[in-house]
């Protein structure tokens, strides 16, 4: 077993950002037409990556698979290997960037051929490809042609083609003449339900409520073994459903900081945004079919001093291009604010920061689109408006560069 740090074996995954951004593209019209959403998933993917220049890897053979005492040189990556998931991210940058594609400097598991407008993305043995329906067909035939497929899927209205398919454990459905849905994965929320027995309770309106009556006298008691564990089980769920369910997220970061000392108001807190997403569990992303837009716009909070023990702020922002959300987030602040407006002056680096992100990103894929970012805090547009810190002696100096792009109307 390693466990030394090696930055020669990582193989990174693309955001969830990304993923969304290229439903985007799909629900866009592009050069006067919407295109198509392609799914391939492909089988014994890390054996298709060579072996050739690695260290020598020899294998104990199974009985009866070869003489005697004799060993297995390694050709191929063999799963369980370091190496096998950045040697299969390798080939496929080679294969791809062999057929006419460049690789993202952004986000290095997405590909974009300029030629023939293809834009796609690989997340470990499974790929999601955006094209015209010709394109598709060359692009299917070309991956065929490198790879072993399991299972291809286009969404569509053809008869070869479906409505509905999978990827990442999340449906993508084609809603003819509207658009794209995308909704988070349900098999989350039945579980927690489930867990916490409250497949009879009524659905509650608000993710959380404040904290206050009667049974804060006994909330701070710790829970025992068994609670804590289940505690532990149903946030970790939550905590990866998050991820698509940006109204929760607020109070899921909530319940993962008691996660190592989860206490009776932790449980209270956990049960009532179960009960929440009992009642919102067909909620979804939608991506309508929209004109060609190139202009990405941005929304930005904090909740200033919210922590009651440390006293920081948290952040919380939202991308859409046009109709279609493209990235969320809720995120502590690292600092301690001394102001409301600080706290949003923080608030907005966090969302330029991801604004520039999609931006470059589009780039990348043909696209160039403009930035806005609002915020509801005059004192933090003034902030991003001047140069330096002003009356504000103590404000970072680091997040000073929001005003470097200001001026350089980046954003």
């Amino acid at each position: 077993m390693a466990y030394d740090a090696r930055g020669d074996t990582h193989a990174g995954t693309p955001p969830l950002s990304a993923i969304r951004f290229l439903l985007s593209s799909a629900a866009t019209k592009r050069r006067g037409r919407y295109r198509c959403v392609a799914i391939h998933d492909i089988t014994c993917a890390f054996l298709h990556a060579s072996m050739e220049g690695e260290a020598p890897v020899y294998l104990v053979l199974p009985p009866g698979m070869g003489p005697a005492g004799m060993r297995g040189h390694l050709r191929v990556a063999l799963y369980g290997t370091r190496r096998a998931s950045f040697l299969w991210g390798e080939k496929v940058a080679t294969t791809f960037a062999s057929e006419g594609f460049k690789r993202s400097r952004v986000c290095g598991q997405v590909f974009w051929h300029p030629d023939r407008d293809v834009e796609s993305t690989i997340h470990g043995d499974d790929l999601l490809t955006v094209a015209s329906e010709e394109a598709l067909a060359w692009f299917d035939a070309m991956v065929n042609k490198h790879f072993l497929v399991k299972e291809a899927t286009v969404l569509g209205e053809g008869p070869k083609q479906v409505l509905r398919a999978s990827f990442l454990n999340r449906t993508i459905e084609l809603v003819p003449k509207k658009g794209y849905v995308y909704p988070p994965n349900p098999r989350h929320i039945d579980e927690v339900v489930e867990e916490l027995d409250l497949g009879d309770a009524k659905p509650v309106a608000a993710p959380a409520v404040r904290d206050g009556g009667p049974a804060m006298r006994e909330s701070a008691d710790a829970l025992d073994g068994a609670e804590a564990a289940l505690y532990a089980r149903c946030t970790g769920k939550l905590v990866y459903f998050s991820a698509d369910h940006l109204e929760c997220a607020f109070v899921v970061r909530l319940l993962a900081q008691d996660l190592k000392t989860p206490t009776r108001l932790s449980m209270m807190r956990l049960k009532h945004l179960a009960k929440f997403l009992k009642g919102t569990r067909s909620w979804c992303w939608c991506y309508k079919f929209q004109e060609e837009e190139l202009t990405l716009v941005g929304f930005s909070d904090s909740d200033w001093a919210t922590c009651p023990k440390t006293r920081r702020s948290v952040s919380c922002g939202c991308i859409f291009r046009g109709a279609h959300y493209i990235d969320g987030w809720v995120s502590g602040q690292q600092l301690v604010a001394l102001s409301s407006g600080e706290a949003e002056f923080y608030a907005l680096g966090r969302l330029v920061a991801g604004l520039l992100f999609v931006k470059w990103f589009g780039s990348e894929l043909g696209t160039e689109l403009r930035v806005k970012a609002r915020s509801d805090s005059s004192a933090a547009r003034g902030m991003a408006g001047r140069t330096g810190s002003g009356a504000v002696k103590h404000l970072e100096t680091r997040w000073l560069w929001l005003q470097e792009r200001v001026r350089a109307k980046q954003v």
